[in-house]
């Protein structure tokens, strides 16, 4: 044997390797003690505990924006029209694949085209309205599909326009609740 693989067979260097880490294991525990900050996870559990306070304030806990990143980057700008009856709602909720918003209804909106496409225009139901003859006169009725939930499209909107819309009505919900707590 050589006096280098000598030196690794001895009790002593196995000592030292112990020693050694030893030595880094209190370094790394040092490190890690000082890059704990602990305002900054206490800042992050009262902001969770502030949100779910929020929620359980406000009844509500599906409410414009919601995370939509899963769906395709293609938007709208839409407007629903108010309710014709005094029990519609006012908004409209709108599903898709698990994922709920309520869309206020008289108020331009940004909203992913998935929903527009996926729920909106697939919204139909039947309608009974009086038939009349050629001369005017009442013959029956006639039933014809319509949408549930009719809209008017002002036009295509960029993601960062979709983005920005986000935070506005964020900030608008933060608001509410504020003044309601």
């Amino acid at each position: 044997m050589t006096q280098a693989n000598d030196a690794f067979a001895t009790p002593q260097t196995d000592e030292t390797d112990a020693q050694r880490l030893a030595r880094l294991r209190a370094r790394a525990e040092l490190q890690a003690s000082q890059e704990f900050d602990e305002d900054a996870v206490f800042a992050k559990l009262l902001a969770e505990a502030r949100d779910k306070r929020m929620k359980v304030i406000s009844g509500d806990e599906v409410v414009l924006p919601t995370d939509t990143s899963q769906l395709a980057a293609d938007y709208d700008r839409i407007n629903i029209f108010r309710g014709g009856n005094k029990q519609d709602l006012n908004y409209v909720p709108l599903g898709l694949d698990g994922l709920v918003i309520k869309v206020p209804r008289g108020v331009d909106v940004i909203l992913p085209h998935a929903f527009v496409a996926d729920c909106l225009d697939l919204c139909v139901e039947d309608t009974t309205t009086p038939a009349f003859d050629a001369r005017g006169n009442l013959s029956g009725v006639e039933i014809r599909p319509a949408h549930r939930f009719p809209y008017s499209f002002k036009g295509k909107a960029t993601p960062e326009e979709y983005r920005a819309f986000q935070a506005q009505q964020k900030d608008k919900a933060q608001r509410e609740i504020a003044q309601a707590a």
